[in-house]
């Protein structure tokens, strides 16, 4: 098996490779190995015939602990977005993140910066296409669509954050695509093959510090992952997600899940569910300690479902939120959502076993334009509730 897949992974990189390097460019254009284009040979993007485009997304919060503890406002997410179409069948796409302002040094862990994406396309047809790179893993909806802008709350579901790892990527190479059996249905799939998450799998952290490296594999063995979907008719859709992989020297996890989104007008109602199986054993969570050891837990389980409506009052219409301000697109959501993460499904009745009830309201001048405001508690079975007012403001540009 671990020798069908690194065949696999090689082949998909064989086979795009040559592509990558023949975008249609310019006959008369000056080679990009030359010294006559614009930027001579230190700077070959001008010289580069493709389209491209740049964009991102942005989010501001704020923080309103219930309990006494300070309010907050951070800078979450800056995100820049670079694509570029190659050819009409080859394209290229990378995210870079800024968190909490990126700024990194000897002196603060407090913000990040890293690659999210970074991956070429070579599509034969929409059936299929291959991609190489570094890849969101397909596993469930948020995950793959969790730009701020895009999202209706805050904060992500409470399984996106404890189960799966969301943001999830990893580096690898697979196929995409999509095809309609009948006029109304799509079926659309992606499947890769990729390190893999490594041991750092803790009941306090659940996957998120088994996030690999872009760097090396950890163990040698291949992962593999993939979802599809059905919509029989516009409105619904229903996924099904899979992983499989090794996260120490031997020992396999395997990762099963489903989602559900359905709009009905106004309404709105999407769900998941995640279920994680490990072999369990053990890790060092910290180098300076090497004797204390962190237990790595045999099952987690995640779910959630949410709810929306979408409305705009008709007094506001003529009003500096509506027409009046240009905006006659503008909308308003109702958001609510009811969710459970269980990051060690042995142990029960522990801080583990959370329960996430929210509700919202969010305002939409225009699409990619929204401010958010909603009342947050996160439960768990000791009495150790979190409650929370949160606000924020994303933009997708």
């Amino acid at each position: 098996m671990k020798h069908a897949i690194h065949a696999l992974a090689a082949l998909s990189v064989l086979v795009a490779a040559p592509a990558m390097a023949q975008p249609t460019t310019d006959a008369k254009a000056p080679s990009i190995t030359s010294n006559q284009g614009p930027g001579g040979r230190s700077i070959t993007s001008f010289d580069r015939r493709a389209q491209s485009r740049i964009g991102g997304y942005f989010d501001n919060e704020f923080s309103l602990p219930l309990d006494g503890k300070d309010s907050t406002f951070r800078q979450h997410r800056l995100i820049l977005q670079a694509s570029s179409y190659l050819h009409e069948n080859l394209f290229f796409n990378t995210e870079i993140e800024y968190e909490y302002g990126g700024q990194i040094n000897a002196n603060t862990k407090d913000g990040e910066l890293k690659i999210e994406q970074a991956w070429a396309d070579y599509r034969i047809n929409d059936a299929l296409s291959l991609r190489g790179g570094v890849v969101l893993v397909p596993f469930g909806i948020v995950n793959v669509l969790h730009d701020s802008d895009v999202r209706e709350t805050t904060n992500r579901p409470l399984m996106a954050d404890k189960v799966i790892p969301t943001t999830w990527m990893d580096t690898g190479a697979g196929f995409h695509g999509f095809v309609y059996p009948t006029e109304d249905m799509q079926i659309s799939y992606e499947a890769y093959v990729t390190n893999g998450l490594s041991d750092k799998i803790s009941a306090d952290r659940g996957l998120k510090d088994a996030r690999p490296s872009f760097k090396k594999d950890n163990n040698g063995n291949k992962a593999l992952s993939g979802r599809l979907s059905v919509s029989p008719w516009l409105g619904l859709e229903v996924g099904m997600s899979g992983y499989r992989g090794v996260y120490d020297a031997n020992r396999n996890m395997s990762m099963l899940g489903a989602d559900t989104t359905l709009s009905l007008g106004p309404v709105e109602i999407l769900g998941e569910y995640a279920n994680v199986l490990t072999e369990g054993g053990s890790f060092v969570a910290d180098a300076t300690k090497p004797n204390i050891l962190t237990t790595i837990p045999g099952s987690m389980e995640g779910y959630y479902v949410e709810g929306r409506y979408r409305f705009f009052p008709e007094m506001l219409h003529n009003t500096f939120m509506g027409r009046e301000g240009g905006f006659p697109q503008a909308s308003m959501a109702l958001v609510g959502r009811y969710g459970q993460a269980n990051t060690d499904k042995a142990k029960s009745g522990t801080k583990n076993d959370q329960t996430e009830y929210l509700v919202g309201l969010n305002y939409r001048p225009i699409q990619t334009f929204v401010t958010k405001i909603e009342y947050q508690r996160l439960a768990d079975p000791i009495g150790g509730n979190k409650d929370a007012i949160w606000s924020s403001i994303a933009v997708g540009f």
